[in-house]
């Protein structure tokens, strides 16, 4: 059950990303819920009254952000693996 929810997760920022202009792939391993409130909160790419400049400064930031947290969480899991397999 744990993994159709982690994949409902993932499947969910992946789309919210998409929608607001942002790489899906960047935020599909950002999940959990720090993850998703910063996803949420971040402005969109998308929005009809921005220029083209702020649109490319949005879309890189919510991009690189994406990254950073997934690179994070993958860190965070190969680390409680490592300590989990010495147990």
């Amino acid at each position: 059950m744990r993994i159709i929810f982690g994949i409902i997760v993932m499947a969910v920022m992946g789309v919210i990303a998409n929608k607001k202009g942002f790489n899906p792939w960047a935020w599909v391993l950002a999940g959990g819920l720090i993850g998703f409130i910063i996803l949420l909160t971040l402005p969109s790419a998308n929005a009809d009254d921005i220029d083209d400049a702020t649109r490319d400064v949005r879309t890189k930031r919510g991009n690189t952000v994406g990254v950073v947290i997934s690179a994070i969480a993958v860190v965070l899991i190969v680390v409680l693996l490592v300590a989990l397999s010495n147990m």
